[in-house]
């Protein structure tokens, strides 16, 4: 497969080795056809990792994360790793997540597959849902925190519920005048 890296805007081939590594190389090629070098024989592969970006429906599962997207089709279910980056304005290597986050090498063999990954035909890199909150937590430090945080309440009491939710729970439940007196 071929696709244009996002951060150095270079031409590269991503290949995985038998350990569920990617492995980025970069080729010869004109950057606004990125399958120009693809042999006759490579182009299924090729597009099997491919999804079309037009028509494709996302959507936020998470309230406390509106700007991570996800979508699916019957094979893979994804988030848009590129469009979180974007709407978090951060520019880091996906490549580096892959290859240094160690969830990833064991999500790829509880699920035996190397196709943790694929690309949009405009560059976009989805990743499998399973990676979601690695991949926060590489975006996004400080939220990893409070992620953690929350994960504490859930092994500690059992249960936990999030501010969003307390908050509609208690909109619906109390009445405003419980909730004028709770604001004072």
């Amino acid at each position: 497969m071929k696709v244009i890296d996002l951060n150095t805007g270079v031409k590269k081939k991503v290949t995985f080795d038998k350990d569920h590594n990617p492995i980025f190389t970069a080729v010869n090629g004109d950057l606004n056809d990125n399958k120009v070098d693809v042999p006759a024989e490579g182009k299924e592969a090729c597009n099997e990792l491919e999804v079309p970006s037009k028509g494709m429906r996302l959507e936020a599962w998470y309230p406390e994360l509106p700007d991570l997207l996800f979508g699916g089709n019957k094979e893979f279910s994804f988030f848009n790793a590129s469009e979180f980056q974007r709407k978090r304005n951060v520019r880091k290597d996906i490549r580096e997540f892959l290859a240094n986050t160690p969830c990833v090498k064991v999500y790829a063999k509880k699920l035996n597959t190397d196709r943790l990954m694929k690309f949009t035909d405009n560059g976009d890199v989805l990743l499998h849902e399973v990676l979601a909150f690695a991949y926060v937590e590489y975006i996004d430090p400080v939220f990893s925190i409070y992620m953690h945080d929350r994960m504490h309440e859930l092994f500690y009491n059992g249960m936990v519920v999030s501010e969003i939710y307390l908050a509609v729970a208690a909109k619906r439940r109390l009445p405003k005048s419980v909730l004028e007196e709770l604001m004072k």
